[in-house]
């Protein structure tokens, strides 16, 4: 992406053109808000279910929005198996989460309708090989971007979805050790057809893929992924090795895990403005809560440590 370097003519001309601005009091009208309870929870196969309850508040409003006195019940192939007490911000279950179980959360709320939601957890990922090599071509930015290649064995018979995150382990000195950073970019011009077929990777607040089987599946797929590292990594008094060991995070995602990270991405990305532009429209996000707002979604995930080529 093309960013404007400073330039004194530019500068200049927006310096004349704010002395020359008034001030004018501009009335902000918001539509009227309705607020509902919104619920939150992410489930990870193999740990504890929880969630948050908040009740969602007109734009500028601050207030602590926390439900502390809400009754929930959980259920496992609707079967009632526990009841989520509230501590320290959040209700806990004492159910852990396994692989196939359809979970169901029905929360009753003094005051509101009655909310529920369910969701699977997906089976783990199946990952047949991985590596990565590093610098491997130039984009068009004239940055070094480097390739991690990930065969994927796809589950035959049903839709499944995924998202990738990546980790870079970088070497410091005995006294800092190991330094640890998730910052990464994507090429979003080059790069593998799946990632490209989901329409995101040019967006500002891309972060983690997230991408469906639609051109794979049932079969035995091997992503190109092309990223350029966090070479940024500093110490002070410290030459960091920008030689890294690659940490890959492949998560299988359930189909409302991915339309709620979608629709995160697009709408944070709608929430950059400038002087020029503004800020952009609100857009809706994907909530599967009935009566309320937020997301109950599950996965289950691989973790690999490559070391480069």
């Amino acid at each position: 992406m093309a960013f404007f370097k400073h330039h004194p003519v530019l500068i200049l001309l927006t310096s004349i053109f704010c002395a020359n601005c008034g001030v004018k009091e501009i009335s902000l009208d918001f539509p009227e808000h309705t607020s509902k309870p919104v619920i939150n929870s992410i489930i990870k196969k193999d740990s504890i279910i929880s969630l948050t309850i908040n009740t969602s508040e007109p734009v500028l409003e601050k207030e602590n929005t926390t439900i502390t006195n809400a009754t929930v019940i959980l259920l496992e192939d609707e079967s009632i198996i526990d009841s989520l007490l509230y501590s320290n911000g959040q209700y806990n279950s004492n159910t852990i989460a396994k692989t196939n179980s359809i979970y169901q959360i029905i929360a009753s709320i003094s005051g509101y309708e009655e909310l529920s939601a369910q969701d699977q957890v997906p089976s783990l990922p199946i990952i047949l090989a991985s590596s990565f090599k590093d610098s491997v071509y130039l984009d068009d930015d004239d940055e070094y971007m480097s390739q991690l290649t990930i065969t994927l064995q796809d589950p035959p018979d049903i839709n499944n979805f995924y998202e990738l995150k990546l980790g870079f382990k970088y070497k410091g000195s005995p006294e800092s050790g190991t330094i640890f950073s998730d910052v990464v970019f994507y090429d979003y011009i080059n790069n593998d057809l799946v990632l490209q077929n989901e329409g995101q990777l040019d967006l500002d607040n891309f972060v983690h893929p997230v991408f469906s089987d639609a051109l794979f599946d049932g079969t035995t797929y091997t992503l190109r992924i092309n990223y350029e590292p966090d070479y940024s990594i500093y110490v002070e008094g410290e030459d960091i090795d920008t030689n890294y060991d690659l940490i890959v995070i492949l998560r299988s995602i359930s189909e409302t895990y991915y339309e709620y990270r979608k629709s995160l991405t697009i709408h944070l990305d709608n929430q950059l403005g400038g002087i020029w532009e503004g800020v952009g429209q609100p857009t809706e996000m994907y909530s599967n809560i009935k009566n309320g707002y937020g997301v109950f979604a599950a996965y289950s995930q691989v973790i690999d440590t490559l070391q480069k080529e």
